[in-house]
């Protein structure tokens, strides 16, 4: 399989908000946008790049598959110079332009190297794609039901720490979303995947944060008069970026929630799930990020990246050196600490 992605990513700077007063991206908070990009470049390359399939020491991965990653951005505004990735492991393109409108360009690049590619695709810089079978998944959903539909990810944040959890995180839009179907549509759609019945419908909110199309559905989509039209009209230019074009072109739908997991993408960290889900709960990020973050935010976010997990684990220790030097030097710890230590070993040995 050949693939191209183009990923849209922007950090820093003044906040952007699309309209409704949400962030583009984290604005200032570098650490996260960069583990965000990492993973998603990482994970791609494992999952669908020519050395997906495990080699042996000497052998060459298999060149059956390519993958060409394509991150847009505004210069002086991305965490570019701070991934530490292989040469070549994906390709920059520099937009002078508003950051809002960025996910936009990623059709004009889809549109000069349509031909070259088995699917094409455009994914905001903190999406996840963690299934090998998605594509598989796509085209089988195509040959099933014809290259007029489009099946679109559930995207779901994944909680690191706290209360463990999964949340599909657009919410439903009702009946504000029946200018996207199409008149004939089907609401209900079912197939049969490897033995198993899945069920799709025609989503209330068609929005995933990127698509991914086959080379005969983007030679479809380049010949209507809304492509690359940068038409911001619906919730914001993000959201219209990603879904308004593609929605006029095809028929989308989604797996039924009952089986989001058939097809879904992770949305990187847990801030909507933290805002759509009431009550005590706290779903976070993972541990050595909280670390990072908090650290960076002590001085600043100026300090590189490796020096900053250095100097959190120096912390650590740290605070461990300062609690035995508290023990040592207080009899009745010393004695508590002793004695669990005998409690701990008497208990190991019976």
């Amino acid at each position: 399989m050949k693939l191209l992605v183009v990923i849209a990513h922007y950090c820093g700077g003044s906040p952007q908000t699309n309209g409704t007063g949400a962030y583009y991206g984290s604005a200032g908070a570098r650490l996260p946008r960069l583990a965000a990009l990492s993973e998603q470049i990482v994970t791609l390359h494992r999952n669908f790049g020519p050395s997906h399939v495990p080699v042996r020491p000497g052998q060459a991965p298999s060149t059956a598959d390519s993958l060409d990653i394509v991150v847009v951005t505004v210069e002086g505004h991305n965490v570019l110079d701070r991934l530490d990735l292989a040469p070549g492991a994906f390709e920059a393109v520099l937009f002078d332009g508003p950051p809002m409108t960025l996910p936009f360009e990623a059709q004009r690049i889809l549109r000069e190297r349509v031909g070259q590619y088995d699917f094409y695709g455009m994914l905001e810089d903190d999406l996840i794609l963690l299934d090998p079978a998605h594509f598989e998944k796509l085209r089988w959903f195509v040959e099933t039901f014809s290259e007029r539909c489009l099946l679109q990810p559930h995207r779901c944040e994944v909680s690191k720490t706290g209360t463990p959890a999964k949340f599909i995180i657009d919410p439903d839009l009702g009946e504000r979303h029946g200018r996207f179907v199409h008149e004939g549509q089907a609401t209900h759609l079912s197939g049969d995947w490897h033995g198993r019945r899945i069920d799709f419908i025609a989503p209330s909110n068609p929005h995933s944060g990127g698509y991914f199309v086959t080379d005969a559905q983007l030679r479809h989509w380049i010949a209507q008069p809304w492509f690359y039209d940068r038409d911001p009209s619906w919730v914001g230019p993000l959201e219209s970026a990603a879904t308004l074009s593609v929605t006029r072109t095809f028929e989308v739908y989604k797996p039924v929630d009952a089986q989001a997991s058939f097809l879904e993408i992770e949305h990187y960290g847990a801030r909507w799930a933290n805002l759509f889900e009431p009550g005590d709960a706290v779903y976070g990020d993972a541990l050595l990020l909280k670390l990072l973050q908090s650290v960076a935010e002590g001085e600043g976010g100026t300090e590189d990246l490796r020096a900053l997990a250095h100097r959190g684990l120096y912390e650590v220790v740290l605070r461990e050196n300062d609690q035995l030097r508290a023990q040592m030097n207080s009899r009745s710890r010393m004695f508590r600490h002793w004695l669990s230590l005998l409690l701990a070993k008497a208990m190991r040995a019976g």
